[in-house]
């Protein structure tokens, strides 16, 4: 497996070009950065090989272990981010909207939802599926809101900008001259990363999400961890 910035043609999904068409190439396909679905390289005969794919969509990555990549031109999208304000019907935002403002604009204090979800459109079981998203510096994550829809998903939880995991951070501080570990503030988490610990069927599919507040400035720097 490779970074496909070295393929340059038109993703023929959503018409992206250049860099912004770049993937992952794995066997005889690219995956999309941009649209997240497969394109044939253009390179390479029909045959199709196992390995592994890693789907990149920015500010979110799912990797994916496949037995093969084999996806038909109008096949899902292999990743969809959505993101809701679930404050947006309360009166402060149809106050906003009375004003010809937008209803769903994210205010301080909002809490927004995010979630993943990630379809199996390749013609074997995919294993191995993480999904890995950065918490934005001006949100905070909400305590207890990450999950997924099955069973077998292992939330961890990242306080220095993705580079370590543990379903339980811990940060030092000194006390009585003593330096003590104690679990982080989820406000400290810079990143949430959902480990799937089954095979997905074809066709099947995987949704993780997580909550998240809108502060009133940035409260956090990631980079002094």
């Amino acid at each position: 497996m490779r970074h496909a910035t070295d393929v340059s043609s038109t993703c023929h999904h959503c018409g992206e070009m250049g860099p912004a068409a770049s993937g992952i190439i794995v066997g005889a396909w690219v995956v999309c950065i941009s649209c997240g679905r497969p394109r044939r390289r253009p390179e390479v005969a029909q045959s199709r090989r196992s390995g592994w794919a890693r789907l990149w969509l920015v500010p979110v990555m799912v990797l994916a272990l496949t037995t093969s990549l084999a996806a038909q031109a109008e096949a899902p999208r292999a990743l969809v981010v959505t993101a809701e304000n679930l404050m947006s019907g309360d009166a402060q935002h149809q106050a906003l909207a009375a004003r010809g403002g937008d209803a769903a604009a994210a205010l301080p204090g909002d809490t927004l939802r995010y979630r993943l979800r990630f379809t199996n459109v390749t013609q074997g079981e995919v294993r191995g599926v993480v999904f890995n998203n950065p918490v934005p510096k001006s949100l905070r994550y909400v305590d207890g809101s990450a999950g997924a829809d099955r069973q077998d998903v292992v939330v961890d939880y990242s306080i220095d900008g993705g580079r370590t995991y543990s379903a339980r951070p811990m940060v030092s501080e000194v006390v009585a001259g003593k330096r003590v570990q104690k679990p982080a503030s989820p406000e400290l988490y810079s990143h949430v990363r959902w480990t799937v610990r089954g095979s997905i069927a074809p066709g099947a599919s995987v949704t993780a999400e997580f909550r998240a507040t809108l502060a009133a400035a940035p409260l956090r720097d990631s980079s002094s961890h």
